[in-house]
């Protein structure tokens, strides 16, 4: 177990932000699942402007996981039931296994040492299989869309990636503020060969970080993040209304849906084809030295979703809440484990409202 834990960790050592890559001819990135792994590998291949690179991305990965939905087909209905009743949430959890393959282009445009642009273009293919002996009772095997025993999906997906550092004078303090923002569409048409997927998805992501505390053995650190994801078309796949767009750092597949937005609610939890997130992160770091700094960071997030009818409107009743912390050990100032400790304070029993999980990465 301790030769496990030593692998993991070192591996978790080479996890950099492959949106914001160096100026290095080959970038590589690798990213830890507990039965699974991703890597992406980044290739210079161009550079017509100074500090502004043209790569290609090659990114495959995949795992053995659990995946879940939280509805009831009883009725036959597409929507269906959301069901939080106890004895019914058991049956929400199946086993997922999963591959995905990335191809694109991406070109960065850097102007001045404050102002980062980044376009991107990829090409993506998504397989799922599903036994339904690993999980004979769940409800994703009563579900009327086609991806209920599995999933072959091809996709593609543009978007703009913005990140700029304004100065200290500008926003009233010692440090500089960073603020990122991101747009990107994915298309999964017939026109591309899919036979049970025909769906469109915007997404946008806008993101601060601020230092407000730089002292010898203590950083101090403020940061939130809001998003929003909206579908739409003639065939959404349930692996399109549990996850939100963007890009994922380590494989630039799409992310947990509002159940991973929002920390403490479980993946796939409140599916919907409209959904509008937040966090908010107070993130206290001790450098000890450079290869390891304990992290820790209180947070609080909130999100919203049409779970309830599926019909793009979103409403303020519907919101959910959790609070937490997180207690994280950096390594090497690109990665990080922890463990999450979270409270959601929508949930119906003490047993749900309580969640705890382990970490891998920042959660942005």
């Amino acid at each position: 177990m301790k030769r496990v834990f030593i692998l993991y960790a070192a591996l978790c050592c080479i996890y950099p932000l492959a949106a914001e890559t160096s100026d290095q001819p080959l970038n590589l990135t690798l990213g830890i699942r507990i039965w699974g792994m991703d890597c992406s590998l980044g290739f210079r291949i161009a550079e017509p402007l100074e500090n502004s690179p043209t790569r290609l991305w090659l990114a495959v990965g995949g795992g053995y996981e659990d995946g879940y939905l939280f509805r009831s087909f009883a009725g036959g209905d597409s929507a269906g039931e959301h069901t939080d009743s106890g004895e019914l949430l058991d049956r929400a959890a199946y086993k997922n296994l999963n591959l995905d393959t990335v191809l694109g282009i991406s070109q960065d445009l850097q102007i001045g040492a404050e102002h980062l642009f980044s376009l991107y273009l990829l090409g993506t293919v998504r397989y799922e299989y599903r036994d339904p002996a690993w999980a004979p009772d769940a409800f994703i095997f009563d579900s009327p869309t086609a991806d209920s025993s599995g999933l072959f999906e091809t996709g593609l997906r543009f978007g703009l990636r913005f990140r700029k550092k304004i100065p200290p004078q500008l926003v009233l303090s010692t440090f500089p503020l960073v603020y990122k923002l991101e747009t990107s569409v994915h298309l999964a048409p017939l026109w591309l060969g899919n036979l049970i997927a025909d769906y469109s998805r915007f997404s946008a992501i806008g993101s601060l970080l601020m230092q407000l505390v730089n002292a010898r053995y203590f950083e101090l650190y403020v940061a939130t993040r809001a998003g929003f994801d909206l579908l739409w078309g003639d065939d959404l796949t349930m692996y399109a209304r549990t996850t939100i767009g963007g890009l994922n750092p380590t494989l630039f597949t799409q992310r947990s849906g509002l159940g991973g937005a929002v920390r403490g609610l479980s993946n796939g939890r409140f599916d919907g084809t409209t959904k509008a997130y937040a966090n908010l992160d107070i993130r206290m770091r001790i450098p000890i030295n450079a290869y390891i700094s304990p992290l820790i960071t209180v947070f609080l997030d909130s999100g919203v979703s049409d779970y309830l009818q599926l019909d793009h409107t979103l409403e303020l009743s519907n919101a959910l809440y959790t609070a937490g912390i997180d207690f994280a050990a950096e390594i090497a100032g690109v990665s990080q484990i922890g463990y999450s400790i979270s409270y959601a304070f929508n949930e119906p029993d003490l047993s749900r409202r309580l969640a705890h999980t382990f970490t891998v990465g920042a959660h942005f």
